[in-house]
């Protein structure tokens, strides 16, 4: 058995489980992880729980941030801060191809 948390990163996502590292992350706080696209920001929307060995997809990333949705707005402003240059770069060099 595994302890882990339900991560979903849209909002009629997948749910994805994360390794929360003995830190105390709680159902509805914020979580940034790693994922195979990188890093990426999403909702614990399943708190800690037990689940068999056989359920999840080894290995099993760890969950590097969490917080409270009080702090959200600030960490969207981030966010969108960071995604500029890239969304300016698909507008001026649509020849390339963008995942």
């Amino acid at each position: 058995m595994v302890t882990v948390v339900g991560v979903r990163f849209k909002r009629a996502g997948k749910v994805y489980y994360f390794d929360p590292d003995e830190h105390q992350i709680e159902k509805g706080q914020a979580a940034i992880v790693e994922t195979a696209r990188g890093i990426e920001y999403g909702d614990v929307v399943v708190g800690p729980k037990q689940v068999p060995d056989d359920e999840i997809v080894p290995p099993l990333k760890k969950v590097f941030v969490w917080q409270q949705k009080k702090t959200l707005p600030y960490t969207l402003k981030i966010k969108n801060v960071l995604w500029k240059p890239l969304k300016y770069a698909k507008k001026r060099l649509p020849s390339m191809s963008w995942k």
